[in-house]
């Protein structure tokens, strides 16, 4: 009896807990649908801004499958919500645009998860735009990149302002550069912040472009100079005046110039503008000397030495591995085509080197013949050989203390290859017909047109002469690689074919040089140099016309000179208005494109 009621109010307690717990559900049913419904309130609230914002918001895959899209993407592109998720993201990015894209949001992670890109969008229409991205990678618990959200913006009036404003700038660089008179700006400490072509080239390697000393000029036409600065800076008003300098060096100078103040907002004077001119042959022997450099010229030599001319990238960079390698003993291997300046470089090598007061011998060995080769290299002693009737030294004897130029060094024969290689490592040589050994102390510079590599690949150069030449590598850019360069060639060349031949030319027209910057170039400078020559020789005013160049080159002229209107437009519309860009897509000069926009009526600015 004691027992069932035992179990009585074990059964009775059993359900009321059961009936707390169905009643702890159902509040806890009522808490989770308030949640939810608070949930769906806020997401309702995200919705709506996200859906008012100016901005593009979308969402994506990290394959790139767009799953959200706000109404401004919608309104962009044209199409409604539907038609655009499930497309993919990458898909309206400009093609040349989608690789870099790419890599900025696939660096996205948790521990980096923001980025900005900008990239150029094709819209549904073909119409092209610039958006600017914000991007957020979302991750899931365990930190991997499950989806990717982005806010843009479509920044295409900023970027073409921008392009605008750098043609305005080029516009304006390009007057002031071809001004004939000599165009400067200086600031209040007689720093030169820039100077035009004909400054340039009056003033030369004499001007100091950080503190505008003029090295070389005496103290009292530096003394002018400051001193008219001077006074254009504490007035604040322009001066314009012409004076005769003297100095014991020079004689006298007779000079026009006018300097203009420019102030800033608070009406202090920041800087002069200067303007002259060399009425009498200012200061003659800087004119003299001047006239021996040019404008972006690369003087890599210590006293007379080759000059390598250029600007571009390329170019830059090998002369800064000549510079950084001259001064050692390490041994140097140059590549490059036939013409591209080899042999400049191992010149420039040699006289920035402090063997530079001691023999630079040069040895072409691709037109040495077999049979003397190893003479010519080595020496020989009398009775050698047919023909030996005395003893010789050969040229790395003649070099000893100096510099020894292998030019074509992939053309020696193995048996060559085998003594050079002992050179090398020994630094000894033997005559032929001699055993004796002979110490010399001679640095290596070696050149080659050829892929030694390939040839050591295929058995026909040993491969430890290779690795014994290739220390330090210097590769010489072709003319194809640089072509910024050419205009800088063509008037280093003209200027110095002119001198020789006694003739008064001065420019290239604008079809001509448009031939030179087409030209495929495979004998680089070397055939720029004769071609440029020959050209000279043909002309008989100041400008070289297309009809002094070879046939070859006038092709070119012809199929520039049939531009027409529709081309010119189409140009135009691919570039979205860069004239620049326009130019190079037809391969005509710019100056060129303008006055065939004058002729067909197409609205320059």
């Amino acid at each position: 009896m004691q027992d069932k009621e035992k179990t009585k109010e074990q059964l009775v307690n059993e359900l009321a807990a059961l009936r707390q717990r169905i009643a702890d559900l159902e509040q806890m049913e009522r808490e989770h649908k308030q949640s939810q419904e608070a949930l769906r309130e806020s997401e309702e609230r995200y919705r709506t801004i996200v859906e008012a914002q100016m901005e593009l918001v979308c969402r994506f895959l990290p394959d790139g499958t767009l799953t959200f899209v706000n109404e401004a993407i919608c309104q962009l592109l044209g199409q409604e919500r539907g038609e655009i998720i499930g497309q993919n993201f990458y898909a309206y990015v400009h093609p040349d645009d989608q690789e870099k894209t790419r890599e900025n949001i696939k660096a996205l992670s948790r521990e980096n998860p923001l980025g900005i890109n900008e990239e150029r969008v094709i819209l549904p229409n073909g119409e092209m735009r610039w958006w600017q991205w914000s991007n957020r990678a979302l991750c899931d618990d365990e930190g991997k990149v499950t989806e990717f959200q982005a806010v843009g913006r479509d920044i295409t009036e900023r970027v073409e302002t921008e392009q605008r404003l750098q043609e305005s700038e080029e516009k304006f660089r390009a007057l002031f550069d071809h001004m004939p008179t000599m165009a400067f700006v200086i600031d209040r400490n007689h720093r030169l912040i820039a100077g035009n072509a004909a400054f340039t080239e009056k003033m030369g390697d004499q001007v100091n472009r950080t503190t505008l000393e003029l090295s070389g000029v005496p103290r009292p036409t530096k003394e002018f100079w400051y001193g008219i600065e001077k006074q254009v800076i504490e007035s604040g008003h322009p001066i314009w005046y012409a004076e005769v300098v003297e100095s014991d060096e020079q004689g006298r100078a007779f000079i026009e110039c006018r300097k203009q103040p420019v102030k800033d907002q608070d009406g202090n004077v920041s800087m002069v503008v200067g303007i002259a001119t060399d009425v009498t042959g200012y200061v003659k022997e800087q004119i003299a000397l001047a006239e021996e450099v040019r404008e972006l010229r690369v003087q890599i030599s210590r006293e007379e030495g080759p000059t390598i001319i250029g600007k571009s990238k390329k170019i830059s960079e090998a002369l800064g591995r000549v510079k950084a390698i001259a001064g050692t003993d390490t041994t140097v291997l140059i590549t490059g085509e036939s013409g591209s300046g080899k042999e400049l470089v191992a010149e420039a090598i040699h006289n920035l080197s402090k063997r530079s007061k001691k023999p630079l011998i040069k040895v072409n060995c691709a037109a040495l013949p077999e049979s003397i080769i190893e003479s010519e290299l080595f020496g020989h002693t009398k009775g050698a050989f047919t023909g030996a009737v005395s003893n010789r030294i050969g040229r790395f004897e003649a070099a000893h203390g100096g510099t020894i130029f292998l030019d074509e060094i992939g053309d020696i024969s193995p048996g060559v290859q085998v003594r050079l290689l002992r050179v090398l490592e020994e630094r000894k040589v033997e005559r032929v017909g001699d055993y004796r050994p002979i110490q010399v102390d001679v640095r290596i510079v070696a050149a080659t047109n050829q892929n030694l590599r390939s040839l050591v690949e295929k058995g026909r150069f040993r491969e430890d002469l290779f690795y014994r030449l290739n220390v330090f590598n210097i590769h010489m850019p072709s003319l194809r690689e640089r072509t910024e360069d050419i205009p800088l060639l063509v008037a280093h060349f003209i200027k110095e074919c002119s001198r020789e031949m006694g003739k008064e030319i001065s420019s290239v027209s604008d079809e001509a040089m448009s031939s030179l910057l087409q030209h495929n170039w495979r004998g680089n400078v070397r055939e720029l140099m004769n071609i440029i020559e020959s050209a000279c020789v043909l002309c008989a005013g100041s400008t070289i016309q297309t009809e002094h160049l070879p046939p070859i080159l006038e092709a070119w002229t012809t199929s520039v000179e049939v531009t027409s209107d529709k081309d010119i437009r189409e140009a135009l519309r691919l570039t979205r208005g860069n004239k620049a860009k326009a130019a190079r897509l037809l391969g005509i000069h710019r100056s060129t494109l303008y006055r065939r926009m004058e002729r067909y009526g197409i609205a320059t600015e």
